[in-house]
């Protein structure tokens, strides 16, 4: 496969992962104001804040510094030849890294956003508990990287630290964090608002149900038994509303809307009243 990159198609690859490091400073910015807001309001927020801006500034200067080096022509063409030349030597190897960057390209905001964005110590130690324990159910040699035996202590001793937690601290994150997963169900509702065509809205409702199964799976909740119970209930309750309407002897069809959201809120609030 030819790459369209005067640079080379692994070079092509990292061009392509800097749009997503433009689009990962972004929130990281957006983090900084949150976070100096915040020490702002009074010295105790500022004290137990600091750490984490400190490590978000370092952070910053981190991404931007390769941004930076990505737009560096003399060193990106120094690149492309030595690519050149590898690419001789292993050219199956560029195929399978070309098809691994086309997979990855448009998951790269969300991946950082959902899996890497710190959300808080205590939502952050409880993902690293469930995924734990579900790692070490496999052999080591298939576990994520992060939850293969050598890794282990670094987790243990990150669950087991004695710092402080604050919970004005850990509500900011949270918040922050399920903010972002609230753009993405923005994303969806203004797919629809525009009128984009149903490849477009299908897009935007992948990314939403890929946002809530990560979502699911931080709060320790089996997204499909979740979306079978949904399935269920939905099933139970509308099999009340035509019980209903036969009752009254009214077609389903010349019920009406009004008539139906009541049956509809009849059964809402008895399965409320129940528990």
């Amino acid at each position: 496969m030819g790459s369209a990159s005067p640079y080379g198609m692994v070079l092509d690859g990292v061009l392509a992962v800097k749009d997503g490091l433009i689009s990962w400073v972004g929130p990281r910015s957006e983090w900084r104001g949150e976070l100096t807001q915040f020490m702002r309001e009074n010295d105790e927020q500022k004290r137990i804040a600091t750490e984490w801006q400190f490590y978000n500034e370092n952070s910053l200067k981190a991404w931007k510094g390769r941004q930076a080096a990505l737009g560096d022509d003399a060193m990106m063409r120094k690149q492309a030849d030595a690519e050149a030349t590898l690419r001789k030597q292993v050219p199956d190897a560029f195929d399978a890294i070309e098809k691994a960057h086309a997979k990855f390209k448009p998951l790269f905001r969300r991946y950082y956003i959902l899996e890497k964005w710190s959300k808080g110590d205590l939502l952050n130690d409880a993902i690293r508990l469930v995924r734990a324990a579900d790692e070490r159910a496999v052999a080591n040699g298939q576990r994520l990287d992060e939850y293969r035996d050598s890794a282990l202590p670094d987790i243990e001793q990150k669950v087991m630290s004695t710092a402080a937690i604050y919970p004005a601290r850990e509500k900011l994150a949270l918040a922050f964090w399920l903010g972002k997963v609230r753009e993405e169900l923005d994303e969806v509702e203004g797919a629809v608002a525009e009128q984009h065509g149903k490849q477009r809205v299908a897009e935007e409702i992948g990314d939403l149900l890929f946002a809530a199964v990560n979502l699911a799976r931080q709060l320790d909740v089996d997204p499909e038994a979740a979306l079978r119970d949904a399935n269920a209930k939905f099933t139970r309750r509308f099999h009340y509303v035509e019980r209903r309407a036969r009752e009254e002897k009214i077609p389903l069809a010349e019920a009406g809307l009004e008539r139906l959201d009541g049956y509809w809120n009849e059964i809402r609030a008895a399965d409320k009243a129940a528990g």
